[in-house]
């Protein structure tokens, strides 16, 4: 509520709405804060396709 009182948080607002960059709020603690590990892009990929499958299996059981 600070940031946007202090007009420094703009998100949300349409496209081409005028900021002061210097001052400008960018919040970035609810992305960071949800990273465990490192992990490389292949793991990753890997990882996601897995999951995708074992959902795949599992919704067509559901018949």
């Amino acid at each position: 509520i600070a940031s946007t009182q202090a007009n420094v948080n703009h998100l949300g607002h349409p496209s081409g709405t005028q900021v002061d960059t210097s001052r400008e709020f960018y919040p970035a603690g609810q992305g960071t804060g949800a990273v465990n590990e490192i992990v490389p892009a292949g793991k990753l990929v890997k990882q996601i396709v897995e999951q995708a499958e074992q959902i795949l299996r599992a919704l067509g059981n559901k018949k």
